[in-house]
């Protein structure tokens, strides 16, 4: 991800995660990206999960485009925190 340094973190449902996640977007040198891989994760899974239509129609559902999105920022913050559910 550029020069960013990355906080990877997974997580389990009803976990503390979106608290952490609320805690670094305090941060000035921090970018958040909440759950990135979620639509393709359902549209692979086929998943019946809460707001699944509106999701797969608001995010991209393919990963590897993702994650070449997130790899080559031009302008990454000095962290960058992705939360991502297991």
């Amino acid at each position: 991800m550029s020069d960013s340094k990355v906080i990877n973190m997974w997580a389990g449902p009803r976990n503390i995660s979106t608290t952490m996640m609320y805690s670094f977007a305090q941060r000035s040198d921090t970018e958040v990206v909440d759950d990135p891989l979620y639509a393709h994760y359902l549209l692979h899974t086929g998943v019946d999960h809460p707001g699944r239509e509106e999701v797969l129609e608001d995010m991209s559902t393919d990963g590897q485009t993702i994650m070449e999105e997130l790899a080559t920022r031009k302008h990454a913050p000095q962290w960058t925190f992705l939360k991502n559910m297991g």
